[in-house]
């Protein structure tokens, strides 16, 4: 057995290893900040969310946007010519982003699909009864006493308190449901969601105070997930332990409740292993389940290191060679790729390439060029070869 002391040294030095293995990539504070990027770069003269915006390029909150940060970088590359080409029949300007506005941008809209969609309140009563929660719950002065009446839970507006709540006390109705001889609940999708809805909808407070809970912070999260000692558990970007697995391998790019149903399903598995381990229960307060889940949401948000042998080979394939090369200066129209100074960074390289893409675009119909297209993963590797030729 792993002595407790043990595990927390364990834990200061994985955290330190966390810190620099993370140091250099991009993870947003307030995702959402970036909404007024979005109409002042015009995105939304093309694009709608959830309707709201123009009809000519998809709804984004509709869309699959997976993978990192510079895979979604690829995804606009690819589908440039056809942008280009919209932008020129509607005479609208190209947007030009700074490196840091190109991130920030991309990350609100990957941001969008963290949030719950309405809850149902029907599917959220059939969750209530086929779960059994009505078995030691009370709601509206239906169910039974064991636990605590639900019908005070109105004054929360935001579905991830109750997520929270069930994930503090979990232990107490794991005990209780052992006891009565009741299967453990596991949640899907939207059903904690649901579940919220029907709760408030069957309460009978009418004028409830109302406590919101604020989008989570990524940022904060990743200290939270730090601090609650999650790390000393799970390895993330090749740090940390490997007593459970590592979650930049799972599929946390889901909804805030969802994320949390998979963290309450497996509960009872993460709390049996930490009692063995002589580890304290995490207990989330205030929007610190939000603040964990949307720096789980963004973990694949992040590059992992880039493979300069392999970006060499695609620069090649791609036909970058053709219209670049690293030198100090221009050789016969092909511009150099070469950095004055070694502080140049992969965002700035990507905003660079959307920024030029309609040149380049017209470069490569004078040389009758394919325009290249870039699969999930190519571009971190291509950045990184370019970066490595590139640097002084």
């Amino acid at each position: 057995m792993i002595k407790p002391m043990s595990l927390v040294l364990s834990a200061a030095t994985i955290c330190v290893a966390m810190a620099a293995a993370v140091a250099n990539l991009y993870l947003p504070t307030d995702p959402l900040a970036a909404a007024s990027l979005f109409t002042d770069k015009g995105c939304d003269r093309c694009h709608s969310i959830e309707g709201q915006g123009g009809t000519f390029g998809p709804d984004l909150a509709r869309s699959e946007l997976e993978g990192s940060l510079l895979d979604v970088v690829a995804l606009m590359w690819n589908h440039s010519p056809q942008m280009t080409q919209m932008q020129h029949d509607l005479r609208l300007g190209r947007a030009v982003f700074a490196k840091t506005e190109l991130a920030e941008l991309i990350s609100y809209v990957y941001f969008i699909a963290y949030f719950d969609k309405p809850g149902d309140i029907a599917a959220g009563r059939h969750v209530f009864s086929r779960k059994g929660c009505s078995n030691c719950h009370r709601v509206a002065g239906s169910g039974n006493e064991i636990g605590p009446d639900l019908t005070s839970i109105k004054k929360y507006v935001s579905p991830i308190f109750l997520a929270q709540e069930m994930w503090n006390h979990g232990s107490q109705i794991r005990a209780k449901m052992r006891e009565l001889h009741i299967a453990w609940p596991t949640f899907e999708g939207k059903e904690i969601s649901d579940l919220m809805a029907f709760l408030r909808d069957a309460s009978t407070v009418t004028d409830p105070e109302r406590i919101f809970m604020r989008p989570g912070n990524p940022q904060t999260g990743q200290k939270l997930f730090r601090n609650k000692g999650c790390i000393t558990c799970h390895r993330v970007f090749g740090v940390g332990t490997a007593i459970g697995p590592d979650l930049r391998n799972s599929t946390f790019h889901k909804s805030v409740t969802s994320i949390a149903a998979v963290m309450w399903n497996h509960g009872p598995v993460i709390w049996d292993k930490m009692a063995e381990l002589g580890l304290k229960r995490p207990i989330f307060r205030d929007n610190e389940m939000a603040d964990v889940a949307a720096f789980l949401y963004f973990l694949r948000f992040y590059e992992r290191e880039g493979d300069a042998p392999r970006g060499e080979m695609l620069f090649q394939q791609k036909g970058c060679y053709r219209c670049h090369h690293f030198g100090p200066s221009e050789v016969d129209g092909s511009i150099s790729l070469s950095f004055a100074h070694d502080s140049i960074t992969a965002l700035d390289v990507a905003a660079e390439m959307w920024n030029d893409a309609a040149v380049m675009a017209r470069g490569m119909t004078m040389k009758h060029m394919e325009w290249p297209r870039i699969a999930r993963g190519e571009l971190n590797d291509l950045i990184e070869y370019i970066l490595k030729r590139g640097r002084p």
